[in-house]
């Protein structure tokens, strides 16, 4: 089942919360870990858990909370709309195999390289990760192709951020140009420069430190106001 699993807590800073997962055994590897110290979902020990089900593109789907009945649980992923798989690819049987694959389709950091360095050779694993490969070139040989077709905005400028990063280990020449000249178009001056100072200000309120906390709040106030137009100066007028 395509789904992956993400666990955010307002009460330790990173390093902290990926260690309470060993220290008290929580066996969850594999899923995402986050904290957010400004807790915009108010959670508290009256209210812990909030767990939302998120469709392809993002939306919030549906709400599944942690009593939910099994047959609300089970309908929501099993719906059409529940999701498939970026790389599907059949006929996979070799462990090592299956794990690389898993990783890249749950867009581990550097899985792509991996997978790349991993399917060179001819042994029984090598030859299931080349099919992997291909599926995996294909899909993002069309993502790269309608990124640099696509119109200039900040929501281009960012996808292609995105697959670059994703993409470590392929070369993708086109979307790199394209990203750059991006980061160069007077189009989108106001909008990268909201931001930059939208990154400073969530940097800041990572701190676990008072002060640090109330001068992010100030930043997210001025960059509403010196950016209203922005997609990141509507987001830093959200936060206040």
């Amino acid at each position: 089942m395509p789904v992956t699993l993400v666990l955010a807590t307002p009460d330790f800073p990173p390093p902290e919360v990926l260690a309470l997962n060993k220290d008290r055994g929580y066996h969850m590897d594999n899923a995402l870990w986050a904290s957010d110290p400004l807790n915009h979902e108010n959670i508290s020990l009256q209210n812990v858990y909030q767990q939302y089900y998120y469709n392809g593109d993002h939306r919030i789907e549906q709400s599944i909370s942690w009593n939910s009945a099994d047959q609300a649980i089970e309908a929501a992923f099993s719906s059409a709309q529940a999701g498939v798989f970026r790389y599907p690819v059949d006929g996979l049987s070799d462990a090592t195999a299956k794990d690389v694959w898993w990783q890249v389709e749950r867009q581990r950091p550097n899985a792509v390289r991996t997978l790349v360095a991993s399917a060179k050779g001819r042994s029984a694993a090598q030859l299931e990760l080349q099919k992997v490969l291909e599926v995996v070139k294909a899909s993002f040989a069309q993502r790269e192709s309608d990124l640099v077709a696509a119109p200039v905005s900040m929501a281009t400028y960012e996808s292609l951020e995105a697959l670059l990063a994703e993409a470590q280990g392929l070369e993708l020449k086109d979307a790199g140009g394209r990203c750059k000249a991006l980061g160069k178009a007077k189009e989108l001056k106001g909008e990268l420069d909201a931001r930059s100072a939208f990154q400073q200000c969530q940097a800041m309120a990572a701190s676990p430190k008072p002060d640090s906390q109330a001068a992010a709040k100030a930043g997210f106030a001025q960059i509403a106001k010196r950016y209203p137009e922005t997609q990141y100066g509507q987001r830093a007028a959200s936060l206040q």
